[in-house]
């Protein structure tokens, strides 16, 4: 059993009142209907292409895995 999903419920309703695109990847273990209700501002995949999401963002929370860090830095 994991916490991710209930995890990824803390983080939708942190995301909740921001005036923001949000894109929330959860990965291959967590099936985004097992979120429950997410927010019309946000949009949730289990994987996306990282070198495109990151191209068109202007800010990226992550857990601070080296691939994600670089990738960010390399984006501007």
């Amino acid at each position: 059993m994991t916490i991710a999903a209930d995890v990824y419920r803390t983080v939708l309703r942190a995301v909740a009142g921001l005036d923001a695109r949000v894109l929330l990847t959860v990965g291959h273990a967590v099936d985004p209907a097992h979120l429950g209700p997410v927010p019309g501002h946000v949009h949730v995949e289990r994987w996306v292409d990282q070198a495109d999401a990151l191209s068109r963002s202007d800010l990226v929370v992550c857990h601070g895995g080296s691939a994600t860090v670089l990738g960010a830095a390399a984006s501007g």
